[in-house]
């Protein structure tokens, strides 16, 4: 693999996924993921409805302003990947979901849900993604990460916590 190209991994392959995956984020910091499990069409329905998320009005999106647990929305320069080498933040916006918690713990609570009225299908999409997540038995203390970078492209990037 040269130097401008991403580490591909295989999900099916789990004698040593999990060097691999470290090796990957700590060298390029993204990777593909073949061979997951996750249909296309459960990937174009979270894609759809994160283009439609993030396409709502500003006041819209903040009524799912990120909380003390880390769920919700996320304002374009709200986070910063680096601090030591940023003066503002990154050009992107998010939307962090957690596994659903009562427990009075970091990280741990509900999620935060847009308007039914705006986004009737946001909730079930992103719950039938998460609920596929954990039955792939990779950590419970994994976030869903929808994010929009400027150019307005949708990504979906899953983050252990």
């Amino acid at each position: 693999m040269d130097s401008n190209s991403l580490p591909i991994l295989d999900f099916s392959q789990q004698d040593g996924l999990a060097e691999s995956l470290l090796h990957a984020c700590r060298n390029y910091g993204f990777f593909y993921l073949t061979n997951h499990g996750v249909s296309s069409e459960l990937i174009e329905d979270v894609f759809e409805q994160s283009k439609a998320f993030f396409s709502l009005p500003l006041e819209n999106k903040m009524e799912c302003l990120v909380d003390k647990n880390g769920r919700g929305y996320t304002r374009m320069r709200e986070e910063k990947l680096d601090p030591s080498m940023q003066t503002i933040g990154d050009t992107k916006e998010g939307y962090y979901i957690g596994r659903e918690s009562d427990k009075n713990l970091p990280l741990h609570g509900a999620n935060q849900w847009p308007s039914k009225v705006l986004l009737p299908r946001w909730r079930e999409v992103m719950v039938r993604l998460w609920t596929l997540i954990l039955l792939f038995r990779l950590s419970p203390s994994l976030f869903i990460y929808v994010t929009t970078s400027v150019t307005g492209a949708p990504l979906l990037v899953i983050i252990a916590n």
